[in-house]
């Protein structure tokens, strides 16, 4: 019986989710549109390539989550459809509807957020 070995790469690739979670933040970063060079130049290393960033960008625009400009058929732009703010707020709103109990999860919720942060909450519920 052999013992399974991992990949070659393993350790140094990033999930797919993580790699989404990054260029999203390299998009909400920016003032402007980016294009596929401009957000994989952004990248921390292991610097993906080109293709890879292509296809979460292509993935994200499915989700809905980011837009395209064709300036030309060589020259693309990306830039996120809502704010990061709204993106995680959507986040928690589907962790709420999953929960079993979401009075004692707003509960717990509530009271892991500093006074300032429930000053924030109240002003927002007024």
């Amino acid at each position: 019986m052999t013992a399974t070995q991992p990949p070659a790469n393993a350790g140094r690739t990033r999930s797919t989710g993580a790699l989404e979670s990054s260029v999203l933040g390299i998009l909400w970063q920016s003032l402007a549109e980016l294009s596929v060079r401009e957000v994989q130049a952004q990248l921390s290393a292991p610097r993906p390539s080109y293709s890879a960033v292509m296809t979460v960008l292509s993935r994200l625009e499915e989700k809905g989550q980011v837009a395209r400009t064709t300036l030309s058929p060589r020259k693309i732009k990306f830039h996120p459809v809502r704010s990061e703010s709204d993106h995680l707020a959507e986040q928690l709103l589907a962790i709420l509807d999953r929960a079993r109990d979401r009075q004692a999860l707003l509960a717990g919720f509530a009271a892991a957020l500093s006074p300032s942060e429930k000053a924030t909450l109240r002003a927002a519920l007024d």
